[in-house]
């Protein structure tokens, strides 16, 4: 657990390992925020297509929102971003929020505004995020969003030991091999990626009051992307044709995302040795370097936390789909 003092308090235990650019008492306030209806919240655990997915949903809500919320005309005309964050931040850090006012920062309030909308992206757990409608808004109409990714776990362990041996802020300075062993022990940042997936494993069972979600996959993104740029865009309710989601699509490919990578390069932390964050975009990465022995120890460790029975008790007849999925994304080695 993480815990830190903030002048004249220390605040409450963390559930997990945080980088320094989150403090327990964002954390806190990203658990009490009201809610909104039409929040989208894109929530992850760290390297599952997170950045992506901002810029899927961002492009649809942008096209969306030039066109008015009518479709009749009378939309924002410019609506751009030079950078995702800039209208959907990185939710749990610190110099997003004002913590005198307990909200948002002014920046990032006016540019929701604009967009019409608030959109987040988010590493925090399921039992994390804010879960009450502001009054008014609780037992009627559109529920807030939320976008929960999978990726393979050995692929996320790769590319999260890429980032964070390449980042200043929280940075890895050991082998991979070493990472590996931390990371399974759940002792880098953001903890175990088991104990993420668990916890959000009951939100597709019942989401409570105001919340909707929405499962997709890092492979499934990477196999059929037409597909999951539609589910999204009827997801979040964007105002887009299919002509236009044909039209967008080109701008969703990797090769176009690393030519343009001032748009998505995280700005939240410092990087060395001229990282660039968008690295390869490819399922199965991890065969190149992780060894026979470390991928027995995460089977071995998804054995020991009964990680198939869990998700097979709570999802198991009450939404059969997602435990297919998590099970054909997590647990299938």
């Amino acid at each position: 657990m993480s815990e830190q003092k903030d002048g004249m308090a220390a605040t409450v235990p963390t559930p997990m390992p945080l980088l320094p650019i989150t403090s327990p008492q964002t954390v806190e306030l990203c658990a009490s925020l009201p809610l909104r209806s039409n929040d989208v919240f894109i929530c992850s655990y760290p390297k599952s297509g997170t950045t992506w997915t901002q810029h899927i949903v961002l492009s649809l809500l942008v096209k969306s929102a030039s066109k008015g919320r009518d479709g009749g005309g009378g939309g924002v005309d410019d609506l751009q971003y030079s950078h995702v964050s800039e209208y959907a931040p990185f939710y749990e850090v610190d110099d997003h929020w004002d913590s005198q006012a307990r909200d948002l920062n002014e920046p990032i309030r006016t540019n929701h505004n604009r967009l019409g909308r608030r959109v987040f992206n988010t590493h925090l757990r399921w039992d994390m995020l804010p879960s009450t409608m502001e009054a008014g808004l609780k037992h009627g109409g559109n529920k807030a969003k939320f976008i929960y990714l999978l990726r393979d776990p050995m692929d996320v362990c790769l590319s999260f030991y890429c980032h964070l041996s390449n980042q200043m802020e929280g940075g890895y300075d050991g082998t991979f091999q070493d990472f590996f062993g931390e990371w399974i022990n759940g002792d880098i940042a953001f903890g175990s990626y088991v104990d993420h997936i668990l916890s959000f494993a009951p939100a597709f069972v019942d989401a409570g009051d105001g919340r909707e979600i929405l499962l997709i996959s890092y492979e499934e993104m990477l196999s059929d992307l037409s597909s999951v740029v539609r589910k999204v865009a009827r997801f979040v309710g964007a105002d887009v044709t299919l002509d236009e989601i044909d039209e967008l699509l080109p701008t969703f490919s990797f090769g176009h995302m690393k030519g343009d990578l001032g748009r998505f390069q995280p700005r939240s932390v410092t990087w060395k040795n001229n990282f660039q964050f968008l690295r390869r975009g490819i399922s199965g990465d991890s065969h190149t370097v992780a060894s026979d022995r470390e991928r027995e120890a995460l089977v071995n460790w998804f054995d020991r936390k009964q990680v198939n029975s869990k998700l097979e008790a709570t999802l198991l007849g009450q939404n059969d789909s997602a435990l297919t999925k998590f099970r054909e994304v997590c647990c299938a080695r």
